[in-house]
């Protein structure tokens, strides 16, 4: 059984996509053009359930642009100006809509990029970072630094994201935008974003202030910070030790030449362990 399957848009027969305000939750709408070929509707399977079958968007799914909206029913009707074509709506409900961007430059959603010198006590350079920030607790290679274990302060530039969107929620209702993305706060990216690699960003926080509307159709202006490190937000620690005032083992305590006068062993410690999904946020800037 075969179709064609248009989605549409600004058309007065198929009514377009819609969004739309109704009691406790957002309903939003997506319109499907499916036209059946000719055999199909000589077999008379032409059907409205064949048509949403055609869709192949199951219920349950999540909108593809409006975050926390998911599809509750669909509707089919037939269209008069087709043989054998069916309107299909879907209909997806949401307690929390998060505004899409009216252009692809941003609409209701803007950032701001900014850089902030971070002093870091380091004894290491140019090792390898693990995978996605994960914690090393051999040591780590690279460069020495330090001074005969004592951390010498290195300047790092880390570069700070700030995404302000607009976002229709229902603080009553659980689980809701703005407590889901308080959740997130302390995590880092669990997948690629703003193209920074898995575990490089960190959700340093969020804020929110109510701009209109009362109940289930307040709209709130939500802030987003987040910060990128080049060493996955990863903290150096040297191994320990009784025989030292500096509390810190050095190579030559141990026999390793290659850190004689230096900390050794050197360890990575991930202070913030957890990787979240941000792509619940609706953040859509530049392809996010």
């Amino acid at each position: 059984m075969t179709a064609t399957i248009t989605e549409a848009f600004e058309s007065s027969e198929s009514g377009g996509s819609t969004l739309t305000f109704t009691g406790q939750s957002t309903e939003l709408r997506r319109i499907f053009i499916v036209t059946f070929k000719t055999a199909d509707l000589e077999a008379g399977r032409a059907t409205d359930v064949n048509a949403f079958r055609l869709i192949n968007i199951p219920l349950g799914s999540a909108h593809p642009q409006i975050a926390y909206a998911f599809l509750e029913r669909y509707e089919v009707a037939p269209i008069k100006s087709g043989a054998g074509a069916r309107r299909v709506t879907l209909v997806y409900k949401a307690d929390t809509v998060v505004l899409p961007p009216d252009d692809p430059d941003g609409g209701n959603q803007s950032f701001t990029l900014s850089g902030t010198a971070k002093p870091k006590n380091i004894y290491r350079r140019e090792f390898e970072v693990p995978d996605a920030g994960a914690e090393k607790l051999t040591d780590i290679g690279g460069n020495a630094f330090d001074v005969q274990g004592e951390p010498t302060t290195f300047v790092d530039v880390q570069p700070e994201v700030n995404v302000t969107l607009s976002v229709i929620v229902d603080v009553t209702v659980p689980g809701n935008y703005l407590s889901s993305s308080l959740t997130l706060v302390g995590t880092r990216n669990k997948s690629t974003f703003f193209g920074a690699p898995p575990g490089y960003l960190l959700f340093v926080g969020t804020s929110s202030s109510k701009v209109s509307g009362v109940g289930p159709q307040s709209v709130f202006e939500v802030t987003h910070r987040f910060i990128y490190d080049n060493e996955a937000h990863l903290v150096q620690v040297p191994k320990s030790t009784d025989l030292r005032a500096s509390g810190v083992q050095l190579g030559k305590d141990v026999n390793n030449a290659t850190y004689a006068n230096n900390a050794f062993e050197v360890t990575l410690r991930q202070p913030f362990p957890v990787l979240g999904d941000f792509d619940g946020l609706g953040i859509n800037i530049g392809g996010a």
